[in-house]
């Protein structure tokens, strides 16, 4: 199936029969440059940021955000995509890893994950046709941060930058019930603090969609995400991408994953740097704006992308420029 995005419907049909919605904002003299998209966290949609990407227009950048499709899992025809995936990797970056080491790689991706992964890439692919360099930048929150790393390593060439905001797996494999009660707790807790209680609606009517459904899978979608490490995928990365400029981590350290372990992953990251010397690992703390800073704080967010973003707006980065 064709997959190409549909500006009218704003939406794009999916390999596997769902589809993709996304909302577009488009910032004066943004035609040209890398487009930016957000992808979501468990419960949230494009709506989420609709705010923070009308910020990041408004500062000159063409912004996606997109909703991720909530329909059935179809379990054996993304095993068969994960396998041709698993095979189309090993043939494109062979001697680069150990085979034992890709078919590791790709047995640790949870398929809820990969199938999310796929569809941003999908999407990628279809954004990145306006960019003047065939890339995109993205900007993962919370499970999107996942789901934006697996993207970025099954195609590695589509992405300029990965920008993760308080993202999932990257502090190691996690307890569940510890997830499921600190996702709860906290997105009262930040709606009680910032008065943003839309926002909690918001995320609540996306997980209680088609009759509390969305609700069951985004709980099993956490389970399965809660055993997921993404260490050896930011190693691996590192190794594929030379071009890529960085990694960046945006950490609250009062999230809901454990903050003790994100420099770690970034250590990972700033050691498996390319050797063209860019750094692919950098941490910024954003202490005290919670889980949900991006959608309770979109202002502030959207000048802190936009600083990160700056350099790479055109495609070309800080060090290349000088």
């Amino acid at each position: 199936m064709k997959e190409r995005i549909d500006r009218k419907g704003e939406h794009i049909a999916l390999a596997d029969g769902s589809t993709l919605s996304y909302l577009h904002r488009e910032g004066a003299n943004a035609a040209g440059t890398t487009p930016v998209i957000f992808a979501p966290g468990v419960g949230e949609s494009a709506k989420s940021f609709k705010g923070v990407a009308g910020a990041l227009a408004e500062r000159g950048h063409d912004v996606y955000a997109v909703t991720q499709p909530t329909t059935r899992l179809k379990k054996k025809f993304f095993e068969k995509q994960k396998a041709e995936a698993a095979a189309a990797w090993k043939e494109k970056y062979r001697g680069v890893l150990p085979e034992k080491t890709i078919d590791e790689l790709f047995k640790n991706i949870p398929l809820t994950e990969f199938r999310k992964a796929e569809a941003l890439v999908a999407f990628t692919r279809e954004a990145a046709r306006t960019s003047q360099t065939g890339k995109v930048n993205i900007i993962g929150h919370s499970e999107g941060g996942a789901n934006g790393l697996i993207a970025a390593f099954l195609a590695p060439e589509l992405f300029e930058r990965v920008i993760l905001v308080n993202p999932a797996g990257q502090s190691g494999t996690e307890n569940f019930a510890r997830l499921f009660g600190n996702f709860h707790f906290s997105l009262f807790k930040e709606a009680f603090k910032t008065g943003k209680w839309k926002q909690v609606g918001d995320t609540l009517r996306t997980l209680l969609g088609h009759a509390g459904l969305a609700y069951a899978r985004a709980t099993r979608d956490g389970w399965h995400l809660s055993k997921f490490n993404a260490f050896p995928f930011l190693d691996a990365l590192g190794r594929v991408a030379p071009d890529m400029a960085k990694v960046t981590f945006f950490d609250s350290t009062d999230r809901i994953f454990r903050a003790e372990k994100i420099k770690r992953a970034v250590e990972i990251a700033k050691g498996s740097a390319p050797a063209s010397g860019l750094s692919l690992g950098e941490w910024q703390e954003t202490k005290g704006h919670g889980h949900y800073g991006p959608v309770t704080n979109p202002e502030m967010f959207a000048e802190l992308f936009h600083k990160e973003l700056t350099p790479f707006a055109g495609g070309v980065t800080a060090q290349a420029a000088e």
